[in-house]
């Protein structure tokens, strides 16, 4: 039997059980359906071995659960980070790397063969490998490390010769190093790939604070960046969806179109085209496990322009798939004399509505958008001061309704 260990080979285990914990959070044993006990330790011991910090232990009548908890006020750096430190290596992985590195230290341009001499007459005998390495492993690592970018491959004759490649970071003056690492800490905890930015700075805290960071979106990182890549080469991509309870991995292939990001929730967005269908749609990105890359799509250009003329009328999310637009009107009180605020907020967030004034502190916002349903939750941050709403989508509007009077209801004697 396997022993256990804290790292791991599948990368998608850990983003799903940290998702579960930092997310939805006070989950036990008894919650995770379809797992082993031991399964369901090991997974528990690795997350609070990572982020012992952060972990929030409950006991109740089903027992302890557990859940990741942040101030993301009094957080510098995202403490998620660490999960993407946690894949496996192997003895020759962490042998080869420090010593290619070291080799390449010392001498300009090596093939294959004086690499493979070098280890094996310095550092094999020095360290006491336990088995000498054999070239096409040393070939191997050599070309892997060229795709990544820390090495670099130039033909001489028939032989290729590998070196390292100048450190660009070596000639910047001081005050531009000074300025990179200052965006770095800035970027590095809100753009996609932001463990890059990371394991770049990190050792300088941020002097910065964010009133919304969404720090679980590193989970998906790897996801965005591969949509990035297929949008940016215009490629078709098959997408497998993480499955409900019961249910296999279902596969959707989709031409990936554009990524949205929610600020207020934090959810981000895969805008896709369905070629089966002849759709446009959305899928929330914490929904993908994996992206599997596809033909170049010959009609990208127009779909993508097709797409921007669809979001024309979007509150968010939804593209316009008909021809008629559903109307919402609302009428709010607003004190003019104290409340400008509330007034510029709508201006600014009200995307294509208009913002018209019908008598002394009450005004009237009217919108045509492809759904209404999406429009809710800002709605809903303007309890309290809302006359009267009207649509043409009456189920969404009584729905609306019914949910003011059931909050209300709770809070009667």
């Amino acid at each position: 039997m396997a022993g256990y260990t804290e790292l791991i080979k599948n990368f998608e285990k850990i983003r799903s059980f940290t998702r579960d914990f930092f997310i939805y959070g006070f989950k036990g044993r008894g919650d995770f359906d379809g797992l082993s006990p031991r399964t369901y330790d090991n997974e528990r011991r690795r997350i609070e071995s990572y982020l012992s910090e952060l972990i929030v232990k409950t006991h109740d009548s089903k027992g302890k659960s557990i859940s990741i908890s942040s101030n993301t006020i009094a957080k510098t750096s995202n403490p998620l980070f660490k999960v993407w430190q946690t894949k496996s290596f192997t003895k020759k992985d962490c042998f080869l790397h420090f010593v290619i590195l070291d080799i390449f230290s010392k001498h300009t341009s090596l093939s294959v063969r004086e690499v493979a001499e070098i280890i094996s007459d310095d550092y094999t005998t020095a360290f006491s490998a336990s088995e000498p390495m054999d070239t096409m492993t040393i070939r191997n690592k050599l070309k892997e490390y060229t795709q990544l970018g820390i090495l670099e491959g130039k033909k001489s004759g028939k032989t290729l010769h590998y070196s390292l490649p100048p450190n660009p970071l070596h000639r910047l003056s001081p005050k531009t190093s000074e300025s990179l690492n200052m965006a770095l800490s800035y970027y590095k905890n809100i753009l996609p790939g932001g463990f890059m930015g990371h394991s770049i700075n990190n050792e300088q805290d941020s002097p910065f604070i964010y009133k919304q960071i969404y720090f679980s979106q590193t989970l998906d990182d790897e996801i965005v960046l591969k949509l990035l890549e297929a949008i940016e080469m215009k490629r078709m991509v098959t997408l497998t969806m993480i499955p409900a309870k019961g249910d296999r991995n279902r596969k959707n292939p989709c031409v990936p179109i554009q990524i949205l990001s929610n600020t207020k929730s934090g959810r981000r967005y895969a805008a896709i085209y369905h070629e089966n269908s002849r759709k446009f749609s959305t899928v929330r990105i914490d929904y993908i496990k994996d992206v599997d890359f596809g033909e170049i799509c010959p009609e990208f250009d127009n779909l993508f322009r097709d797409y921007q003329l669809r979001m024309k009328h979007s509150f968010s999310i939804t593209p316009q798939t008909k021809e008629k637009l559903h109307n919402l009107t609302v009428r709010l009180q607003i004190d003019e004399a104290t409340e400008q605020y509330v007034l510029e907020r709508i201006r600014r967030e009200g995307q294509h509505g208009t913002l018209t004034k019908i008598e002394d502190n009450i005004f009237e916002y009217s919108i045509g958008i492809p759904d209404s349903l999406e429009m809710v939750p800002w709605l809903r941050t303007f309890i309290g001061r809302i006359l009267q709403i009207e649509g043409s989508e009456a189920h969404i509007i009584s729905q609306f309704k019914r949910d003011i009077h059931a909050m209300l209801a709770m809070y009667e004697d």
